[in-house]
């Protein structure tokens, strides 16, 4: 797990240093936000875990903040007893969680990862998605009765607490529960979801 983490923050590094060299200001100012959102960052070589050539600017930053709130999630779960990682999908939309990790005793715990932008923490449906991805998943790791968790910004944290109060929603979505396993301080929240007995079924 440790190695992990370690092998992620520094290719997360890597990017983040490949992303501060280039300069925002070769943009024309007057197709400056097309531009800027289109504009390939060279990142091919700078880390081993970096398997593309090129990647648009803005499609970067967002796939830094996943990382950020990933390497979080791998810190939390370290201290929950998790010390093995199963498979990790960072940036990918592959369908496939984004973190599956193991303990000692065997036991899963899949992960959805996200940063939503926006005031609301559900921009676009995000965390929605993500809760029916969670609850509907019949991988081979859900199939062995994984624990289920989300890890979000501290925004997207309080929407589930909100979420949290309305029985009407959390049945329609099949949630027993959600258990705020951070601290909003933490920064990044991870929240746990116990199923409906049927949709365990």
């Amino acid at each position: 797990m440790q190695t992990f983490r370690a092998g992620l923050a520094s290719a997360h590094d890597a990017l983040v240093g490949a992303a501060t060299q280039w300069s925002l200001s070769e943009i024309p100012l007057e197709t400056w936000g097309a531009s800027a959102k289109r504009t390939l960052i060279r990142v091919s070589g700078c880390h081993p875990w970096v398997g593309v050539q090129n990647q648009p600017f803005n499609e970067l930053v967002n796939q830094l903040a996943t990382v950020e709130r990933l390497l979080d999630a791998l810190k939390w779960a370290g201290s929950a007893g998790f010390s093995r990682v199963m498979a990790c999908h960072p940036t990918t939309s592959s369908g496939d969680h984004d973190l599956v990790v193991e303990r000692p005793d065997q036991a899963l715990g899949v992960f959805e990862v996200s940063d939503v932008a926006g005031p609301r923490g559900n921009e676009n449906n995000k965390m929605a998605n993500d809760l029916r991805n969670l609850v509907g998943c019949k991988c081979q790791y859900c199939g062995y009765g994984a624990e289920k968790y989300l890890a979000t910004s501290s925004v997207s944290g309080e929407w589930l607490q909100r979420l949290k109060m309305r029985d009407d929603r959390m049945e329609e979505l099949c949630i027993a529960s959600l258990q705020f396993e951070s601290a909003p301080e933490a920064g990044t929240m991870i929240t746990r979801l116990t199923l409906t007995d049927s949709e365990r079924e």
